[in-house]
């Protein structure tokens, strides 16, 4: 496989966009439309750097990178489950370390790769996350008898709520109103949530305006009024399952459930294997019963005892800390 780096990365977005649709395993995070986005909202202060792979003039893998003052991350590090390369084959490291290490930088830092990857030379390997998924069976109502009565329970009694409507709605629509919802549910905990800072909001509505083929998004009202908010992926053969918002207050209507069930219901007609519920091994997403998880991992290199490694590390532990405290 030939590697070079992109040299004019509009250009290269449709034939980008080509092999990202027609790879059955490819995740959103993996599609242009969500990486230009972060480049262009939350990876603004980074350059961007995008190492294709081609075998003859075919493309076949590609990995899209950001660096500053000689530190790399690969592009969508804070906001992406899954930071793998898109690739039609088995990825080889070697090539790619030294396609970046000729770039002389001071510090690599990659967040959410496959545990299976092979680890960078030198590198210093964590564990960062679970993520749990679940086969889809033809029909939901499948999904329905392989769940738990209590569960089974919550998602019948509010289909008999005539109040209660879930609808897939536009992006744009979506996002205000997903914003607000997530972060209502975030103060009882008197915790901000994800989307406090407005760069982190510019970025989903970045994503919004360019991204509806990857996107699946709807609101659950009741008596008329938005209660819950569902912000899904789909891409490959899979469906994902971002982030849900909802008003707290309404918890006895079991939204989340709701909104999870009808999330699952589409993908199912639309034809898809998966419902990957991303990252976290949370109570809620085990009642579902999911029959597969992966683990991921953070790689950091050089794994010595310079400056920037140590800072890496620390920033790692801190991290792993913080999200323990938020998901307990």
């Amino acid at each position: 496989m030939r590697l070079e780096w992109v040299p004019n990365i509009e250009r290269f977005v449709p034939e980008w966009r080509t092999l990202h649709s027609n790879l059955p395993m490819a995740h959103p995070f993996h599609s242009p439309e969500w990486v230009t986005a972060w480049y262009e909202t939350a990876g603004r202060l980074f350059w961007p750097r995008i190492l294709a792979g081609y075998e003859g003039k075919d493309l076949v893998m590609v990995w899209p990178f950001a660096s500053t003052l000689r530190t790399w991350y690969i592009a969508g590090s804070g906001v992406s489950d899954y930071l793998e390369p898109l690739s039609r084959r088995p990825v080889e490291l070697e090539g790619i370390v030294d396609q970046i290490t000729e770039l002389r930088p001071a510090l690599v830092d990659l967040h959410q790769l496959p545990e299976d990857l092979p680890t960078w030379p030198g590198a210093e390997k964590f564990y960062q996350a679970t993520c749990l998924r679940k086969d889809l069976p033809n029909n939901i109502s499948e999904v329905m008898r392989g769940l738990s009565p209590s569960l089974q329970q919550d998602i019948a009694k509010a289909g008999r709520n005539g109040s209660l409507q879930f609808d897939w709605v536009e992006p744009r629509r979506f996002f205000p109103i997903f914003f607000e919802l997530h972060r209502q549910r975030w103060a009882r905990k008197h915790l901000p949530g994800a989307f406090l800072l407005r760069g982190r909001r510019r970025f989903h509505e970045a994503v919004a305006e360019r991204g509806e083929r990857i996107l699946r998004t709807g609101l659950l009202t009741y008596e008329g009024e938005p209660i819950g908010a569902m912000y899904g992926l789909v891409s490959g053969n899979r469906a994902f399952f971002y982030q849900t918002g909802f008003l707290p207050e309404h918890s006895r209507l079991s939204p989340g459930s709701v909104m999870i069930a009808d999330f699952m219901k589409r993908g199912i007609e639309e034809g898809l294997s998966t419902f990957d519920f991303l990252r976290g091994d949370e109570r809620y997403k085990q009642r579902w019963r999911p029959n597969s998880r992966c683990q991921s991992v953070r790689q950091i290199w050089p794994a010595d005892a310079s400056i920037v490694a140590k800072a890496a590390v620390m920033h790692h532990h801190i991290d792993r800390w913080l999200r323990d405290k938020l998901e307990a």
